[in-house]
């Protein structure tokens, strides 16, 4: 079913710009002096368009939950984005671009990207997760460490 479904996405995921040596060095070294925690953008990371469709879709075709804590105001897709088309394959169908961009940050060479920029070591794509998060006038995610024992990082 996965391959059904993937090829229904038409489009093959988009990818994050390569990067060479030099480059992966000079955004290794940005990470670990950030401050106040190490962190580096990466730009341009998925294509700008691919990005306005996959929140289009997040917004319009997903229901997405209030939830509030002392760290952040946020709607979020109660379903893991990761396991999406077998947990809640309807909803699947709706999210094409966003798949996309999942598929994009899940791929082996996002994986390998992160690893080397961070150190962070191997990770597991089993052990990946993905939630689609939508901030409204007033929303915020504030500054925070995540004490999560497997969280190796984060894309936001």
């Amino acid at each position: 079913m996965a391959e059904l479904d993937r090829s229904k996405r038409a489009r093959p995921a988009p990818a994050l710009a390569p990067l060479d040596d030099a480059e992966i060095e000079a955004k290794s070294q940005t990470y670990a002096a950030a401050q106040p925690f190490p962190h580096v953008v990466l730009r341009p990371a998925i294509d700008d368009d691919e990005l306005r469709a996959a929140r289009r879709e997040a917004v319009h075709e997903l229901r997405a939950d209030y939830k509030e804590t002392d760290l952040f105001k946020v709607y979020q897709v109660p379903q893991d984005l990761g396991t999406i088309e077998r947990a809640a394959p309807d909803l699947a169908q709706k999210a094409p671009a966003l798949l996309r961009v999942r598929d994009a940050l899940y791929a082996p060479r996002t994986r390998a990207l992160v690893e080397k920029v961070t150190g962070c070591g191997a990770i597991d794509p089993d052990k990946m997760d993905l939630s689609a998060n939508v901030y409204a006038k007033g929303g915020h995610l504030l500054c925070h460490d995540d004490v999560i024992g497997s969280r190796l990082g984060s894309f936001v």
